[in-house]
């Protein structure tokens, strides 16, 4: 059986972040760097400031006034936010050259997406910290199977074939011993992503009722309602489970409705930023 380890290798040596993400990695150690630095390394990659204003302009956030620069995106957005975003495409952009008749790769990222909506929206709401940080987890935090579908196609085939009864991580750990959220942390941890996306994604099968961490039972409940908005008419068995994390965080059902709408209209275009041509059902 293939380790969990083994994975992460294979994936770090043959999937590379952008150069530009490796040196805001850098910047964000460094004490001294400042709004300045940042943008002039953004900057230097057309393709990431192409992306980071299309962000910063998109129904994600809403601002009054188009954002027409990167100095001025990093300004009001803070060099962390950037940061988190930039990790966020660059790790979408090291996982474009995958086998389609392995996985259904516009629905992975519409999920995906949908996981990072929803995981910030619910930040936002509870006024958690650095709510850019739950987007990029949301975003990442099932990136393991990618790695799965490139190295082991046929076990990533076998791990799709969960029953309706099952979550898919449970049919992970029946094919595998481990689930694919725990490939993508172990990655993380080679890329050195910082420990706080680290941290929200670990627990992110755990029982509700051992996680004491508000910022696991946020992404908690965006990964199941995100696996429902995306896969209706598979997840019919656990239904109710949103209301249930919900409840466990002070989140009313009405509340929980609101959010389906918020993040329904604004889904189409925020995958677009991080697949093209990606189709999404509304």
């Amino acid at each position: 059986m293939i380790k969990v380890i083994e994975y992460a290798s294979f994936a770090s040596d043959i999937f590379v972040l952008p150069t530009a993400v490796t040196k805001i990695q850098s910047l964000i150690k460094d004490d001294s760097s400042s709004m300045d630095d940042f943008a002039r390394v953004v900057k230097f990659d057309p393709t990431l400031s192409a992306q980071l204003l299309k962000i910063v302009n998109s129904p994600m956030y809403n601002f009054r006034n188009p954002v027409d620069s990167i100095s001025r995106a990093v300004k009001i957005l803070g060099t962390k936010s950037v940061y988190d975003l930039a990790i966020g495409y660059g790790v979408s952009a090291a996982f474009t050259d995958m086998d389609k008749h392995t996985i259904d790769l516009d629905r992975y990222w519409e999920y995906s997406v949908r996981t990072a909506l929803f995981a910030k929206y619910w930040a936002e709401k509870l006024s958690l910290h650095e709510p850019e940080r739950f987007f990029t987890a949301g975003l990442l935090h099932n990136i393991g199977e990618l790695v799965v579908v490139r190295k082991t196609p046929e076990i990533a085939l076998a791990c799709s074939r969960f029953r309706t009864d099952q979550q898919p991580w449970e049919k992970q750990i029946e094919v595998m011993g481990y689930t694919y959220k725990d490939v993508t942390e172990t990655l993380l941890k080679v890329w050195e992503i910082p420990a706080g996306i680290i941290e929200c994604i670990k627990p992110i099968h755990d029982s509700p009722q051992t996680i004491g961490s508000i910022d696991s039972k946020v992404m908690q409940l965006a990964y199941h309602q995100a696996l429902l908005e995306t896969y209706p008419l598979f997840m019919n068995d656990i239904t109710e489970l949103p209301e249930q994390y919900a409840f466990s965080i002070g989140i009313s059902a009405k509340a929980l409705d609101d959010s389906i709408e918020h993040n329904r209209f604004r889904i189409l275009t925020i995958v677009s930023l991080f697949m093209t041509n990606s189709f999404v059902s509304m």
